[in-house]
């Protein structure tokens, strides 16, 4: 679980940073 965690979470930063800049 942990290991899925610390994989998935720079995507999630990634696709966060992509959003805030799209819309801002």
């Amino acid at each position: 679980l942990i290991d899925d965690f610390l994989l998935v979470t720079p995507h999630l930063m990634q696709a966060r940073t992509f959003l805030s800049s799209r819309y801002s």
